[in-house]
């Protein structure tokens, strides 16, 4: 069993199918425990109690973008709060999985979330996204894990409303981990 926790790109806001994780549905046995709006402060508060609940062969971390986002001119999750997060989640997953996925973070369109709409005191920028993922990769390279970068995989035309991938988004992200799962099916 693969169990994901993420963020709303992760829970398949956006796409009539649920999204990338839940795509993967129909190739393996995922439990999406993705929540809209999650950062790394959410998962900590719950991550232990649902692994000891799921007991996953295989764990799936897909968060970052929303610690990153300014908000009042401040991340809502400080860089170094995130990693110090991001670096506990790591080591509670390794107690119930030796085999953890770090999804990187993907692009956002700046022209439709800075602001974003439904909120004008809340901004996402690439390049602080890009701090972010950087660190996601510098904690999944120390503790020996698999670092998937996202950054490339999306167009700017394929964020529905500037931060959520449309279906065609979800599609390219559900291949790519897709084809990783299945090289490391065991």
């Amino acid at each position: 069993m693969i169990v994901v926790f993420g963020d709303s790109i992760a829970f398949g806001e956006f796409d009539n199918r649920g999204g990338w994780a839940n795509r993967l549905k129909k190739d393996f046995k995922i439990i999406n425990r993705s929540i809209c709006g999650e950062d790394t402060i959410g998962l900590l508060k719950r991550i232990k109690i649902e692994l000891e609940q799921l007991n996953p062969n295989k764990i799936i971390i897909a968060l970052g973008i929303n610690d990153s986002a300014k908000f009042l001119k401040k991340n809502r999750v400080s860089l170094t709060d995130f990693k110090k997060n991001y670096d506990l989640i790591i080591q509670l997953s390794k107690f119930y999985s030796k085999e953890i996925y770090c999804i990187g973070l993907t692009r956002v369109d700046e022209k439709k979330v800075c602001p974003i709409p439904w909120d004008n005191l809340i901004y996402y920028h690439n390049s602080e996204a890009d701090k972010y993922d950087n660190a996601i990769e510098k904690i999944a390279k120390k503790h020996n894990l698999r670092y998937i970068s996202m950054k490339k995989i999306l167009l700017l035309s394929e964020m529905e409303d500037g931060l959520h991938p449309n279906s065609e988004g979800h599609i390219k992200m559900y291949k790519k981990m897709k084809k990783i799962l299945k090289q490391n099916k065991k």
